[in-house]
């Protein structure tokens, strides 16, 4: 199991009471958890160092506005929800680089989803 990083710890730290009584659903993946990332029913939030990519089936979205990504998951909400949300980021993501993210899902209450590190 990868070592997760303290940026990672004081997000949950930060975030862990929305998180909480919000979904008792949100957890960190398993390694072993990687291999659905590959199934194209999830979706699948990367966090890169210059922007994020959204990907739901064969749609996607590079973007590092707030807006777009926004219109984007409204546009998709329907499929959203009834799909398997992963928010994956290196173990030295910062709180500030995924606060949007975190932003956009909790407006549309999407707070059921998984934090992969790679």
């Amino acid at each position: 199991m990868k070592k997760i990083g303290l940026s990672i710890f004081f997000l949950l730290l930060t975030i862990a009471p929305t998180l909480i009584f919000k979904s008792k659903e949100t957890r960190f993946a398993t390694n072993n958890e990687v291999e659905i990332l590959k199934k194209i029913d999830s979706v699948k939030i990367e966090i890169r160092d210059d922007n994020y990519k959204i990907s739901l089936g064969k749609k996607y979205l590079v973007s590092n506005d707030k807006v777009e990504i926004e219109n984007f998951i409204k546009s998709n909400l329907k499929y959203i929800r009834n799909s398997k949300i992963y928010i994956i980021g290196s173990s030295e993501t910062t709180f500030s680089k995924t606060k949007p993210i975190f932003d956009v899902l909790k407006k549309y209450d999407l707070m059921n989803f998984k934090l992969v590190t790679n």
